[in-house]
C-alpha cells in the first residue's frame, strides 16, 4: 500500500481520532479528562471569581478571539455554558483573555481543552510601541492572566499560532512544550497542485475518477455516517456526537463552516469532512471514511477541495497537528510545511503522584508528539 494511503488509514479516519484533541492529544491523561465532558459525569464548575468572566458575551469579531475556537459562541456550545474567562484590563479596555473549562478527574479539579476545541491559549493586545515595548507589555499581560487562573491540580492548553512565546507562563511555574502542525499558505490552484508530491496527486486523480463530491446541508447525515463508521470499527466516540449539529448550524449561520461528502459510482457515501474557518485560518476539523469503501483516497480528495477553498478565501490551511512521523509525511505529500506551536501545562505534586502510580499499573500511553 502506498505511504499516503497507509497513513490515511490513521490520519484520514478521524472517526477514530478527532484532530484537535485526538491522536495528537491522545495520551491517557487527556483522554481521561475528555471523558468527563459528557452528560452523566460531574462537570460542575466553581462560581467565577471577580477576576474571571464568562465566554458567552464575547464578540465573534473580537480582536482578542484570534481563532474560531476562542469565540464566545463556540465555547458556549462545547462548554455547555460553563467555560470561564480570565481577563486583564488597562484603562478600562480588555487587553488580555484566556478561556478555560474546569472539570474533575478522580476527585481532582482540572482544566484541559474543551471538546472539539483544537487550540486556545492566551489572546493578548500588547498595544503600540517598539518591538521591545510590545514584548514587555505581552509578558506583563500574560503573567497577570496566569495569576488569575484558579488553583487546579492540572492546567493544560495547546496555544494558537499567534502565541510567540510563553515565557511569562514559565515564570509562573508552567512547563512549556513545542508541538507541530502542518500548514499550507494560500496560492493559485496550479501552484498548490504542483507543490504536492506525485504520489499524492495520483491518489487524488484516482479518487476523482471513482467519486463525486457534494456539499452536506444536513449535519445529521454527517453525524450518522460518522457514528456508523465508529460502530463498524468497534470504537466508541471520544466526544459528544451531539455537538456536531449545533456547531455546524452555528458555523453555517456565520458562514464559517462546511461539510463535504464523496460518493462512489453506486451512490454510496465513501468519506466525509467537516472543516471550519475564521479570519485567518481554515481548519481541518473532522473527517470519517467507510473502511469498506474501495477507495482509500477519498479523504485526500476532500482535503484537496478544502485546501482549494482555503486558497480562494485567502486563508492559511491548517492540518491541525502532527501526531506521528507518518502524519508529517502524509501532510508533506500535500505540500504542507511544519510549524511549531506551544503547549502549556502546570500540575500539582498530588496529581503527578496519582499519574505516576497509574502509569506503573497501566502504562503512561503518552504520545511524544503531543503529550
Amino acid at each position: 500500500m502506498a505511504v499516503d494511503d497507509a497513513t490515511a488509514l490513521n490520519m484520514e479516519q478521524r472517526v477514530d481520532f478527532f484532530p484537535g484533541f485526538s491522536v495528537r492529544h491522545a495520551d491517557v491523561e487527556k483522554q481521561a479528562v475528555e471523558r468527563l465532558c459528557v452528560p452523566g459525569v460531574d462537570n460542575r464548575v466553581r462560581p467565577a471569581v471577580s477576576s474571571v468572566a464568562h465566554c458567552a458575551g464575547m464578540l465573534d469579531a473580537d480582536s482578542l478571539a484570534p481563532t474560531i475556537f476562542h469565540q464566545g459562541w463556540w465555547l458556549d456550545i462545547v462548554g455547555r455554558g460553563r467555560c470561564e474567562l480570565a481577563e486583564v484590563s488597562r484603562n478600562g479596555r480588555v487587553v488580555g483573555r484566556l478561556p478555560y473549562l474546569i472539570t474533575r478527574q478522580r476527585g481532582f479539579k482540572v482544566s484541559v481543552m474543551p471538546q472539539l476545541t483544537h487550540v486556545l491559549g492566551p489572546a493578548v493586545d500588547p498595544g503600540r510601541g517598539s518591538t521591545n515595548t510590545r514584548m514587555l507589555n505581552r509578558l506583563d499581560i500574560m503573567k497577570e492572566l496566569a495569576g488569575k487562573l484558579p488553583q487546579l491540580a492540572l492546567f493544560w492548553q495547546s496555544c494558537h499560532r499567534q502565541v510567540e512565546d510563553v515565557i511569562a507562563f514559565q515564570g509562573c511555574g508552567f512547563d512549556a512544550t513545542a508541538h507541530f502542525t502542518s500548514e499550507i499558505t494560500p496560492a493559485p490552484e496550479a501552484q498548490l497542485w504542483s507543490a504536492m508530491r506525485d504520489k499524492t496527486r495520483n491518489v487524488i486523480r484516482r479518487s476523482t475518477e471513482r467519486n463525486s463530491v457534494e456539499d452536506i446541508d444536513d449535519p445529521e447525515l454527517f453525524r450518522a455516517f460518522y457514528s456508523h463508521n465508529l460502530g463498524a470499527s468497534g470504537r466508541d466516540a471520544y466526544f459528544d456526537l451531539g455537538l456536531i449539529a449545533p456547531l455546524f448550524e452555528a458555523c453555517r449561520a456565520r458562514d464559517c463552516g462546511r461539510m463535504l461528502m464523496t460518493r462512489d459510482e453506486r451512490g454510496q457515501a465513501s468519506a466525509s469532512v467537516f472543516y471550519v474557518w475564521d479570519s485567518q485560518t481554515l481548519w481541518y476539523f473532522l473527517s470519517t471514511r467507510d473502511r469498506d469503501a474501495h477507495d482509500n483516497g477519498a479523504v485526500s480528495l476532500l482535503l484537496w477541495h478544502a485546501i482549494r477553498d482555503a486558497a480562494r478565501r485567502e486563508l492559511l490551511f491548517d492540518f491541525d497537528g502532527v501526531s506521528s512521523e507518518g502524519s508529517a509525511r502524509f501532510f508533506a505529500g500535500f505540500g504542507g510545511t511544519l510549524a511549531p506551536r506551544y503547549a502549556i501545562r502546570r500540575s500539582s505534586a498530588a496529581y503527578d503522584l496519582m499519574k505516576s502510580v497509574a502509569a506503573m499499573f497501566h502504562g503512561s500511553g503518552r504520545n511524544h508528539f503531543t503529550g
